[in-house]
């Protein structure tokens, strides 16, 4: 760099001066750029060298470390490999392991109720009154007249919880509503009710166990209406039991042991759930699916048995159902059900016909009875529905052996019920409908029953 220094100073002298000002420039920008021009290429290379030289260093620890590594897996005692066997362990049930997925729902729903006649009993022990049943309509004109009700005791809450396992989905079901039988509850300042266990059961794979719907009945049957108990001749039983479904492409097969339990008649005219049994009922029901709805044929076994006061009888009972949804134009639709046997009792209509009658002597005589509903559902809109239902249920009565006979025994129920429902959205309903019903005594006793029933309801 001195040496150009001086050359510039000589620029300036009157020697440097006389020289052709071109070559000067040409000779200065050939000396400036000389040295860089030449320092990139050493750079370069100097570069690739250590480059080089880096690329062998690492060849050469991936050596070592897998040298390092062979002597750790083949000592048995490393506590290097302990550490790694431990952590891939957890990693594995962390895997395996899986959040269940937790659902809460329900419905908040109040009616308001007129009926033309009431039971009359007091405000903790109306049920009657709020839920019809055929089979207990007040007789020749008894009861109070002209009755009116607001409840929301027909609310319910429900829980799901579905946890995935290596052989499939465990899932679980708790639901109730404030139904309960017990009479702690009144109209009078809070109306408190306690709350009543509807279903409480486990699905896994093709098995049900818990308590649920019993296996007897299709539940797409049941007719839409507001009131919860329905048309006599309906099959209306939640139970515990241990069932086993499989599903085919056509449809699927069922079958279940269920709680027993078995409601007589006395000589006095009583009726008594006996609690005697020792054998599960028996019940069996093939599915039919499609497009156009679906149809059941079920079958059901049971044993109806006494033990009371030394004499022990028993009797083998037996019924059966066929049941189903058929579409008929658009949403339209028939829901219908047919049962008989002399094992119906408490399955059919609310248990208003017992299974058969005891006489004093502790023996056991079934009632053979028949059943059956029909109900058409008509869509106005997508928004707004109407179903007309007809029921009617008769017991053939085995009262022989009895000497007196009971004073209010069911020998044949029937009612209509026609509403109109409007839904604004998924999750709410109006409603309002109309039951008229009928009952028959065996000693030729009647009553009827005129109700009017509206319906507000919200799902979530």
């Amino acid at each position: 760099m001195n040496n150009y220094k001086i050359l510039f100073r000589n620029a300036d002298s009157n020697t440097i001066s006389r020289k052709p000002p071109v070559l000067i420039m040409i000779v200065f920008f050939t000396m400036m750029f000389s040295p860089i021009i030449a320092f990139p290429k050493t750079s370069v290379d100097d570069m690739q060298v250590e480059i080089t030289n880096l690329r062998q260093r690492v060849e050469l620890l991936e050596s070592q470390l897998n040298k390092v590594l062979k002597l750790v897996n083949s000592d048995t005692n490393s506590p290097v490999k302990e550490t790694k066997t431990t952590q891939k362990v957890i990693v594995n049930v962390k895997e395996q392991t899986n959040p269940p997925l937790i659902q809460f729902g329900g419905r908040v729903k109040v009616d308001a109720i007129y009926n033309s006649r009431a039971v009359g009993q007091t405000s903790n022990a109306n049920q009657n009154d709020l839920v019809f049943s055929a089979g207990n309509i007040p007789i020749d004109g008894s009861g109070e007249k002209y009755q009116f009700n607001f409840n929301a005791r027909d609310t319910r809450l429900w829980l799901t919880a579905n946890v995935p396992t290596e052989l499939g989905v465990l899932g679980g079901h708790v639901e109730m509503d404030f139904f309960s039988s017990d009479k702690s509850g009144n109209e009078v300042v809070s109306n408190s009710y306690i709350p009543r266990l509807r279903h409480a059961y486990v699905n896994y794979g093709n098995f049900t166990a818990g308590q649920t719907w019993t296996t007897f009945m299709n539940v797409s049957a049941i007719p839409d209406m507001n009131d919860s108990g329905g048309p006599p001749g309906i099959l209306f039983v939640r139970q515990p039991l241990l069932r086993y479904q499989k599903q085919q492409e056509w449809g699927k097969i069922s079958f279940a042991l269920e709680q027993p339990e078995s409601t007589l008649t006395t000589s006095t005219g009583a009726r008594i759930a006996t609690d005697d049994e020792r054998i599960p009922d028996f019940v069996t029901r093939i599915d039919f699916d499609g497009s156009w709805g679906n149809l059941s044929v079920a079958g059901l076994l049971r044993q109806i048995r006494s033990d009371t006061n030394g004499d022990s009888d028993n009797s083998w009972g037996a019924a059966l159902n066929a049941s189903g949804r058929i579409y008929t134009f658009g949403s339209d639709n028939i829901r219908f059900a047919l049962s008989y046997g002399n094992a119906l009792g408490r399955y059919m209509s609310v248990n208003s016909f017992a299974d058969g009658a005891i006489d004093s002597n502790g023996k056991i005589r079934l009632n053979e009875m028949f059943g059956g509903h029909i109900a058409y559902q008509h869509w106005w809109s997508e928004k707004l529905r109407s179903n007309l239902s007809l029921g009617y249920s008769r017991a053939d009565n085995n009262f022989l052996s009895i000497p007196t006979l009971p004073a209010e025994l069911n020998k044949s129920l029937f009612s209509s019920h026609l509403n109109l429902l409007w839904s604004p959205t998924t999750s709410a309903t109006l409603g309002i409908e109309w039951i008229h019903g009928k009952r028959n005594l065996e000693d030729g006793r009647d009553g009827e029953l005129d109700r009017i029933q509206f319906t507000s309801m919200f799902r979530f």
